[in-house]
């Protein structure tokens, strides 16, 4: 019975084993991803942007206007702001490259009442290249 008890101990461990790993190889993957990718082209930007829009303002089906998107308040308030940090780096004049722009999106006013942070500017570029 002894005998039995170590299989299972050790079946136990295994698998404990292959999950750490499969974590951390996950975990490995996501900081890989977020340090390899290059800024997206213009087009491809301007291909998001439009995607956002369309998602935050879905047309009517018949008639003028914008049926309501049925976005709870956090992703609304996430797609807006990827929608501003895309149309910075579009169409700022001074060409602002891509951690530029997202940058000047992090801290543009909210409304006037308060400012992101520069850890906000990583955060808009993880989402919009995902």
């Amino acid at each position: 019975m002894e005998g039995d008890g170590r299989s299972e101990s050790s079946a136990g461990s295994e698998s404990d084993t292959r999950s750490d790993a499969a974590s951390d190889s996950e975990h490995e993957c996501r900081t890989s991803v977020l340090v390899s990718l290059p800024a997206p082209t213009i087009d491809t930007a301007k291909q998001a942007l439009a995607d956002i829009k369309h998602i935050l303002k879905p047309p009517r089906d018949s008639g003028p206007g914008y049926k309501d998107p049925g976005l709870d308040l956090l992703l609304r308030s996430r797609l807006e702001k990827m929608r501003m940090f895309l149309w910075f780096y579009i169409n700022h004049k001074d060409g602002l490259g891509w951690t530029a722009a997202s940058k000047k999106a992090a801290e543009a006013p909210e409304r006037g009442e308060w400012r992101f942070g520069s850890g906000h500017a990583i955060s808009l570029q993880i989402a919009c290249v995902s």
